[in-house]
């Protein structure tokens, strides 16, 4: 086998991985979803019936990319924060406008604060 055949094989092989990351990313924002709905007092979580423990609940929220499905960040609602991982450093951001490139398809994302009411 080539180098080239080779670089092509690895390639594909990753692009595989990446899609299979997306899809794992909107899994994760799915169940996310359903677990809050649930303890809000709607929506089904299957089996087991009954409300979930507040250990059971999930408290972070993903920030995916609007175009590609990418996770962007996490939001903690007890801290108020949005976290996100740059270049292998973790990065804290609280209040204001954010906007964060995508790493995959270059979108620009922007996330607005929301006002309380």
């Amino acid at each position: 086998m080539s180098d080239a055949e080779r670089i092509g094989r690895l390639e594909r092989d990753i692009a595989r991985v990446k899609e299979q990351q997306n899809k794992m990313a909107l899994d994760v924002g799915t169940i996310v979803q359903a677990v809050r709905q649930h303890a809000e007092g709607g929506g089904d979580l299957g089996e087991g019936g009954g409300s979930p423990r507040p250990t059971d609940i999930v408290m972070d929220t993903m920030w995916l990319c609007e175009k590609c499905g990418v996770r962007l960040g996490i939001y903690d609602p007890l801290t108020g924060e949005m976290r996100f991982k740059i270049k292998g450093e973790i990065l804290y951001v609280s209040g204001g406008t954010i906007r964060v490139p995508c790493r995959s398809c270059a979108h620009i994302n922007v996330l607005e604060p929301t006002v309380d009411a």
